[in-house]
Formats: C-alpha cells, sequence, structure tokens
C-alpha cells in the first residue's frame, strides 16, 4: 500500500498562513509519504468555508517538489473546458517530469456549477466528455484539423485518470473510462463491493480490469487515547461539513483511534485491496506541517510495518 497526503484540505477554522504550503510539500517529501494531493473548489456553498482551486495549486505544488508524486483528489473536471484542462494537465505533467495522477469526478457543490454557468444536471455527461477529450489529446497532441495541443505529458498517454465518487454512476465511469477508481469514505466490504463493478465495467468494455487501480481517501486522526481520537475528529468533521456526524460514522467510514487501531483499519483496506490510500488530516490545528509529522510518526511509520 502506498500512502498519499491531502494537503489542501479544508480547516475548520479558516486557511493556514500561504508559507505553510510550500513548507508543507517539502516536508511531506522529506518525511517519505509516496504521494501528494490537492483539492478542488471554484466557490464555497457558504461563507467560511475556503478550499483552493485545484489546477493553480498544484502547479504550486510542482515547484515546491523534486520527487513526490502529485495528484488532485479530486478535481471537478465538467467546470472547466475540456481543451483548456487537458492543457493544464499536460503542462503540469510536463513541468513535473511525469509526477501527476488525475483524480477526477462530478463533485456535489451546486455552487460551482452556478459560479460558472453550467448544468448541474449536465455534469455525467461533461465528465465522459471530459475524460475522452484528454485522452485524444495528450495522446496525439492534435485534436482537430490545424489545432495540436503541446508539448505533450511526460507520461505516455499522458498522467492516469482516478475517477473518484461512490456512486454507481462514478463506478461505472471508472470501469468504461479511468485508470483507476478513488473512493472517498466507505468501509472495507463497500470497497470491495464497488471495486467489483468497476472491474465488471471494464470488462464489459473490453479493457483489462487487472490494470486498474484501487485508491482511497480517508480522513484520519490518531491519538493515545482513541476515545479522544474519535472525538476530535467527530468535531473536526462535523464543523467542517457544517452538521453533526454520528459517531457511528465516523467509525465506519474513516481511520480513527490510537496508532494500533489506525494500523488495523489500514491493514483492512490493503487485504480487500486499496493500493493507495490518500489520507486526511482531521487535527483541530493551524498547523499542515505539523499534521503531516504526526500523520508519518503516529500512522504511515506504523502502518507500514505492520501491512509489510
Amino acid at each position: 500500500m502506498r500512502f498519499g497526503l491531502l494537503a489542501s484540505g479544508m480547516k475548520p477554522q479558516g486557511m493556514p498562513p500561504p508559507q505553510s504550503f510550500r513548507e508543507l510539500a517539502s516536508r511531506a517529501e522529506e518525511l517519505g509519504f509516496d504521494s501528494l494531493w490537492v483539492a478542488d473548489r471554484i466557490a464555497s456553498p457558504a461563507e467560511g468555508l475556503p478550499l483552493p482551486e485545484g489546477v493553480a495549486t498544484l502547479g504550486a505544488f510542482v515547484g515546491f517538489t523534486r520527487r513526490i508524486r502529485l495528484g488532485t483528489s479530486v478535481l471537478i473536471a465538467p467546470l472547466r473546458h475540456p481543451a483548456l484542462l487537458a492543457k493544464q494537465l499536460a503542462t503540469l505533467d510536463y513541468l513535473a517530469e511525469g509526477r501527476l495522477t488525475v483524480g477526477m469526478a462530478i463533485g456535489e457543490n451546486r455552487a460551482d456549477y452556478a459560479a460558472v454557468g453550467v448544468r448541474f444536471a449536465e455534469r455525467g455527461r461533461r465528465a465522459d466528455h471530459a475524460i475522452e477529450f484528454l485522452r485524444r489529446a495528450w495522446a496525439a497532441g492534435q485534436v482537430s484539423d490545424q489545432v495540436w495541443l503541446e508539448p505533450k505529458p511526460v507520461q505516455p498517454g499522458g498522467p492516469p485518470i482516478w475517477v473518484g465518487g461512490v456512486s454507481e454512476a462514478a463506478q461505472r465511469r471508472a470501469g468504461r473510462l479511468g485508470d483507476g477508481w478513488l473512493a472517498y469514505r466507505i468501509s472495507p466490504p463497500q470497497f470491495v463491493d464497488g471495486m467489483a463493478r468497476v472491474r465488471r465495467e471494464a470488462s464489459s468494455a473490453g479493457r483489462d480490469p487487472g490494470l486498474l487501480t484501487g485508491a482511497l481517501m480517508v480522513p484520519v486522526h490518531c491519538r493515545p487515547d482513541g476515545e479522544v481520537a474519535r472525538r476530535e475528529a467527530q468535531e473536526s468533521l462535523s464543523r467542517r461539513f457544517r452538521q453533526a456526524i454520528p459517531i457511528e460514522v465516523i467509525e465506519q467510514m474513516c481511520v480513527v483511534g490510537t496508532p494500533d487501531d489506525c494500523s488495523r483499519r489500514l491493514a483492512a483496506y490493503a487485504e480487500v485491496g486499496v493500493e493507495e490510500v490518500v489520507l486526511v488530516p482531521q487535527a483541530w490545528s493551524w498547523d499542515p506541517v505539523a499534521d503531516a509529522e504526526e500523520v508519518f510518526s503516529d500512522l504511515v511509520a506504523p502502518a507500514r510495518a505492520a501491512i509489510s
């Protein structure tokens, strides 16, 4: 199992200082995370819920790092014109020397769609079209008569596309069009069921299901006292989403508890085929660098030892 870190998630108390993102990127690389991921938003659904735009943030992380793999978790593809998106992502892969993975989904924030004048009901169709366009543009460079999108990505055929989401439509899209499935907030048994559907869809489309990656983005929070960790994670997520989240949901869909609890939980995901996990720190903190150090020492290092 590979371990990634979400580096631009919402902080319930607001955005951390800008310079902390530069420090976080270099520190995550030093610590030994396998990948570094950014989220995406155009418009907040309410005041006080900030989140940076994904492509611009990832461009900064390309400059802040040298070795670590970079990804979007997840980019809301239907909000962009596919030619612009193809150009932006190809440029990022070129500048990063082939370190890009594109996690993309349709999103559930209606404010994003209202902000750019795209109909919310069309998001699935637009996502399919975007993936097909990206493949064509990245593979050929030329997308129509006298229209080229260059430079091409460093990775042949373009960076891998992992389709995010847990709906059956997202799983079908991952199987038919994606290079992997990026699930979010689901239990190990739910991951098994979803990945089976992804592979069935791939087979039905004449694709090799064994080539698809199974990945998971999951909220994490470890403390020596497991009950404290659960209460803090519940408070953090409830504030982020501005609704009370039951502790049963925290238990089922998050990695929380003592370091041993968290290692066992990640091992359970590894056993059902999760190949890469994107960890979303839930610490009530203004310091994302300290969050990353804590997650690595309390969770990633012991989990690696336990899983291996």
